[in-house]
């Protein structure tokens, strides 16, 4: 009897705790979906270096091209979309995106983003920096939140094989899609 009343105790607890993680992922979303101009599942197609002109001198960054797959605010299916954002796609140790947390996208590679407005200057980033991009790997995506999984997050966006050793939290694309449709316009 104690056995299984442990039981029933310990299943109660990890529905509870799969409950509470799906509730924060719905918040993290729709507060990610309303602040965001472009939410998009994309491939990325191109990741050029460029120098943008900023007061007091320039920053690299890098102007990636995405072929829309789905789009779920501001873009729409079946199209290109580009965005400029701070950072060398080399990276390196004293890049400013690398340093901002800013993920990088690997051609070739399949995403979900949640692109902030652009700035005066036409740059942009997810929001929440990194927490805002997901790498789509198979029929899940990789989301590392916190600031242990920016580093592993980033070596799984830049590196798509590195994705499936990352400890990662897999999410749903349908759950993802239907929690930021449902406060996107």
């Amino acid at each position: 009897m104690r056995f299984r009343a442990c039981w029933i105790g310990t299943l109660l607890l990890a529905c509870a705790s799969a409950a509470s993680a799906q509730d924060v992922e719905r918040f993290v979303v729709q507060s990610f979906a309303q602040s965001s101009a472009r939410i998009f599942r994309g491939r990325c197609v191109f990741a050029d270096a460029v120098a943008v002109r900023i007061p007091g001198g320039t920053v690299a960054a890098t102007r990636y091209t995405f072929e829309v797959v789905d789009g779920i605010k501001g873009v729409e299916a079946g199209r290109r979309t580009a965005f400029v954002q701070v950072g060398d796609p080399a990276g390196g140790r004293l890049d400013l995106g690398r340093l901002a947390g800013l993920p990088t996208y690997a051609p070739g590679s399949e995403y979900v983003l949640f692109l902030l407005p652009e700035s005066r200057h036409g740059l942009t980033s997810p929001a929440g920096a990194a927490e805002g991009a997901f790498l789509v790997a198979g029929d899940r995506m990789i989301w590392l939140p916190g600031p242990h999984g920016a580093v592993q997050r980033e070596r799984a966006i830049r590196n798509p094989r590195v994705a499936d050793r990352a400890s990662a939290t897999p999410l749903s694309y349908v759950r993802l899609r239907a929690a930021a449709r449902a406060v996107a316009p």
